[in-house]
Formats: C-alpha cells, structure tokens, sequence
C-alpha cells in the first residue's frame, strides 16, 4: 500500500491532531517512503496483522521487535505514525458497523489520539500496538474500564479463545461502587456492540498481583478492585508495568530514583528496593458480577 499526503492529512483532521510540528514530521516522512516498493510490502504485513488480523498470534510475534527494526533504514521517526494513519479510514468504517453511539465515537478518537501524542519523538511499537486494538474497533469504554474484545490464538490454553479483555485506564475510578456499576455496563455494552461470545471477562494486570496485600491496607481500592476476580499469579515478574502505569517511567529507570508522591508508590518503591518478585495477576470477573 502506498501511504499518500492526504491519507495522512485525513487522518490528522479526524484524529484532532493540529500542532504544526507534527504535521510537518509526518509529511516529511510520507515524502521519505515515497515510492519504496519493498517498504510498500512491510506496510501490508503490518496492516494485515494489526488492523485486520482476527487472531492475535501475528501480532505477538511483531510486538517483540521495535519500529524502527520493522521498518529498517527509513530514517524518519515518524514511520510508525504514517503507517497507523493509513487505517483511518478503516477506523471510519468500523465505528459506523458496531454502531457505536456519540460517546464510544469520542471515546475511539481520544484512545488513538493519546497514543500518537504520548511520545514526541515518534509512535513506538506499545503505542502502535495498543491503538490498533481502536483501528479495529475492538474496545469500548463502560464506566470506569476499557473492555477489549479478544479472540485468541489456539495456542494460548491459559484463556478461552474469545473473552472481553478488561484495561484500567490511568485514573479510573475502581471503587467498589464504582465497579458495580462498571460491571453492569460493561456486561450490556459488550453484547450490545461485540455480540455473543464474549461474556467471560478477563484481566491481567499488576493491580491483580496476590503480593499487594502485604503492603496495602485494607481500606484500599486496588484491593476492593481484587475482590471482584478470581485471581491466580503469571508467571511474569510485574516489574516493568509497574514502572510504566504506577510512576510512568520506562525498564530501565533508575528504581532508586523513582517518584514517592503516593502511599502506593512509596510501598511499591520499597518493595522493588528490595527486590521483591512481584508477578502480574490474572482475574476472571466472579460469576455473580
């Protein structure tokens, strides 16, 4: 596929994304491709995996390289960027096949627009992959969570092969009165725009980790979340999510200088100052929520 200018400009528009800089980088680099046959076959590789790909297996496999090792010897930072505007007008298309009303629509938007804003410097493989999953249409906002429709690959024995996929955004209200009600919503939201077929309602994430409890009290909304999963530990040390959701710091930053401006993260400081194993957590939604 060849990724044209107003492709792009398109894209800026719908995506609300106007700083001049930006833009200029993004043209820049539809100028630098332009033309490029063989780049052309590695944009439809990752388009097919990532904006149309039903299963996820494809997508694992080029999650595990950067951008900038997909794309070899293009030199703008931006590449990234250019490729995941040419699934706007797909995007377009799946809003008004789900049906999605005025709230999921601004919900699609902001999702991929704070992915492409999150770093100056040119959208990384996280982002791109996490902005696909709005390219396709598959998650939608029900009170306080995200609930990603997922279809997994036969090989992943750990989960059934469809589930909702429950994110916490940054900030989420995940209070016990908050989540019954969250749980409702996303339960008729899921069927209403997903179909049948997705009722189980999964979650991996570091506010799952059995290992919270010691350092946490009572009183605690990440334990009140817990309450409504049956939880089991991954074998998967939750270091860098904790890194990434709870200080916004990458793998590699400094553990002694991380930020202690809450109770959670001087605990969570603390624990990694110690260099305590904490995993990630796997929840399934309990039966009567």
């Amino acid at each position: 596929m060849e990724i044209t200018r107003e492709m792009v400009e398109e894209a800026l528009d719908f995506y609300r994304l106007d700083d001049p800089d930006y833009r200029k980088n993004c043209f820049d680099c539809v100028e630098e491709i332009k033309g490029n046959e063989a780049l052309g076959e590695t944009i439809d590789m990752m388009r097919e995996a990532f904006f149309v790909s039903e299963n996820d297996e494809k997508r694992s496999l080029l999650r595990k390289q950067t951008i900038k090792e997909i794309f070899k010897g293009v030199k703008s930072n931006y590449i990234g960027n250019v490729v995941f505007f040419s699934g706007c007008r797909q995007h377009k298309e799946g809003i008004k096949k789900r049906g999605f009303d005025e709230f999921q629509t601004e919900r699609q938007i902001m999702g991929v627009r704070g992915s492409l804003t999150f770093d100056k410097n040119g959208l990384g493989m996280r982002y791109f992959s996490w902005g696909s999953v709005f390219i396709r249409c598959d998650i939608i906002k029900a009170g306080s969570l995200q609930f990603e429709r997922v279809i997994h690959s036969p090989s992943v024995t750990y989960e059934p092969q469809r589930c909702a996929h429950l994110h916490i955004p940054r900030g989420a209200d995940i209070s016990r009165d908050a989540m019954v009600r969250t749980l409702k919503e996303g339960k008729e939201a899921v069927k209403k725009y997903f179909g049948d077929g997705f009722e189980e309602r999964h979650c991996h994430s570091w506010l799952l980790c059995p290992y919270l409890k010691k350092i946490l009290p009572p009183t605690s909304n990440i334990l009140a979340f817990q309450s409504f999963f049956d939880i089991t530990e991954m074998d998967k040390d939750a270091k860098n999510d904790i890194l990434f959701f709870a200080f916004r710091k990458e793998k590699d930053f400094p553990i002694e200088e991380l930020p202690e401006d809450t109770s959670l993260q001087r605990s969570l400081k603390a624990a990694l100052l110690r260099g305590e194993y904490i995993p990630l957590g796997r929840g399934i939604v309990k039966d009567r929520f």
